[in-house]
């Protein structure tokens, strides 16, 4: 059966996360032994900020092994990143989260009229 998948011919031009699904499917049809799958899994998380899903492929892969420093590393990074472009968005977050800004997004939705940055700015004054 292995011998008719193209999963591996035809993955390389999917993106990323839609490779996945794929992978789940072989799994579960057991058609490529399990740690092939895990390493096919494994490395191609590598160009992703998927790192806690990474690392416990990494754990099923290598029971016994201490975890990669550059996983640890990479995931704090992009925890940094995530704080970081948190606090960015803070102040549009405060103007739409409030009761006169959901409403407001409610009818501009409902009348299929533009919602801009620049209205929000106008009417909240909360975004720099």
């Amino acid at each position: 059966m292995a011998e008719y998948d193209l999963t591996a011919k035809l993955g390389r031009y999917f993106d990323r996360h839609l490779v996945f699904p794929l992978l789940e499917f072989l799994t579960e049809r057991n058609i490529f032994d399990e740690k092939e799958i895990l390493q096919a899994k494994y490395d191609l998380l590598q160009f992703t900020t998927m790192v806690d899903f990474q690392l416990d492929i990494y754990k099923k892969l290598h029971p016994d092994g201490q975890e990669p420093m550059e996983l640890i590393e990479k995931r704090e990074g992009i925890v940094a990143r995530f704080n970081e472009l948190s606090e960015a968005v803070q102040p549009l977050l405060d103007a739409v989260v409030t009761e006169d800004a959901a409403r407001l997004i409610e009818h501009q939705r409902n009348s299929d009229s533009m919602f801009t940055l620049d209205y929000l700015k106008e009417k909240f004054n909360k975004i720099s």
